[in-house]
């Protein structure tokens, strides 16, 4: 019936939103033979519709207005709740047409920053859609700077600032009130889904100390730095950052008070941090009256946190990851691409999924944003445990964004020494199974 009242399948089906039409995939070969007969076979015998496996889903709209699922992951902090697994990441893009595309195509998550500069076009993007505000989660972020820069801001980062990502003071540390309330001006809404800390960075040595990942000197492998580098991060992360550190716990406490004082009025529903480490979660049980619900971080393949992802799942906190477009060219995750004829980012982004992960892959081409989408579907990619150990073994602690394990905690070490022998036997296990 569905044929014989279309000329074409892919044009009734859900699956027009996510694959090119027939007569345009001549000139997509990236789409291969095999997964379109696999496709078109759902379509017509499941009709069509993308549900990953497991979990509780959203029904959402594809741009020709047929409905698809994005399974949620469900956190139990803060009362419990759902995030979309598949949002879109916002960083670099300041056209709202890109946003909106993704929109269109079926995103319901989209993930900015007051430190992007693109807020506004988020706002208009949503506007343009005309989704209902209660079918979408948007994640804000603020406090990013700290509260005395002490030195000047690293000429990368200041160069990313003045590309359109502006130093604004009400983005720095114990101003997290007003960056929240200036995010929703800009977003133009009356309540974020989720605000998160942006970094646990509290002074101007700790922003350099933590970049150096962005000046290509990321890698653990000493080999990879000689010379006047390898004196320098030396300098910078052993000494100045632990020692500039120690005085982080009272930033980081005035920030989280102010995200639970913005909850508490309704300006946000769920509030989180971002690029914490397990110390630092930890640290936070000495000043939190609520629990965070989620923390955001790079975690790929090379870069898994185990101890991370342990103590987040004990504590029923979401994971969000960020991170993929450094490893495209990884021999490893290039032959699993091959094996399943996917792409290497589908690859990351469906390890995390199996992880019970959310994932934010930033993207302004439609072709890729339909591609990230197709990775919920465990019919059409999934890894098995082959893969999954092939990717395990990757795991070398690279970072390519932000590098805070030598931060130092304020009160971790302290009120932490007994339960650590506690929950050593405990906490080994879990990361052994991740």
């Amino acid at each position: 019936r569905r044929i014989a009242s279309c000329p074409s399948l892919f044009r009734c089906s859900p699956f027009s939103a996510i694959l090119p039409r027939p007569e345009n995939l001549a000139q997509r070969m990236r789409i291969d033979l095999g997964l379109f007969i696999q496709v078109f076979s759902l379509a017509l015998l499941g009709g069509g519709r993308l549900v990953a496996g497991g979990g509780s889903s959203r029904e959402r709209l594809s741009s020709k207005g047929i409905a698809q699922r994005i399974p949620d992951i469900e956190f139990t902090a803060q009362g419990g709740g759902r995030i979309p697994q598949i949002g879109l990441g916002t960083a670099g893009t300041f056209n709202s047409s890109a946003i909106l595309s993704a929109l269109k195509h079926g995103y319901r998550h989209i993930d900015t920053a007051l430190l992007y500069g693109n807020q506004y076009a988020v706002n208009d993007a949503i506007r343009e859609s005309g989704i209902e505000r209660e079918n979408l989660w948007v994640t804000t972020k603020v406090g990013f700077f700290p509260k005395n820069l002490m030195l000047p801001i690293p000429p990368l980062l200041k160069e990313l600032l003045e590309d359109g990502q502006g130093y604004e003071r009400r983005n720095e540390k114990t101003r997290e009130d007003l960056g929240v309330k200036l995010s929703l001006q800009q977003l133009g809404l009356s309540y974020a889904d989720l605000c998160l800390v942006h970094s646990p960075l509290s002074t101007g040595i700790e922003l350099w100390g933590s970049f150096y990942p962005h000046w290509g000197l990321g890698g653990e492998d000493t080999a990879e730095r000689t010379g006047w580098k390898t004196w320098a991060l030396n300098i910078i992360t052993r000494y100045l950052v632990p020692f500039t550190s120690r005085s982080g716990y009272k930033y980081r406490m005035a920030a989280w008070k102010n995200l639970e004082r913005m909850k508490e009025e309704g300006l946000c529903k769920y509030i989180g941090v971002s690029n914490y480490e397990v110390a630092m979660l930890k640290e936070m049980d000495s000043y939190a009256k609520i629990e965070p619900a989620v923390n955001q971080l790079e975690l790929h393949p090379l870069r898994q946190m185990r101890e991370v992802q342990s103590y987040c799942q004990e504590k029923g906190i979401a994971v969000i990851g960020y991170g993929t477009e450094m490893l495209a060219n990884h021999t490893a995750i290039r032959e699993i691409a091959h094996k399943h004829r996917s792409t290497p980012f589908q690859v990351i982004l469906r390890w995390r999924i199996q992880k019970g992960m959310v994932s934010i892959p930033r993207s302004t081409h439609w072709e890729h944003l339909r591609e990230n989408l197709l990775v919920t579907n465990s019919n059409l990619l999934h890894l098995d445990r082959g893969d999954m150990e092939v990717l395990k073994a990757l795991d070398e602690g690279r970072s390519f964004y932000w590098q805070t394990k030598n931060l130092e905690t304020g009160v971790v070490k302290a009120s932490n020494s007994t339960s650590k022998k506690r929950h050593g036997r405990q906490t080994k296990h879990r990361e052994d199974e991740l």
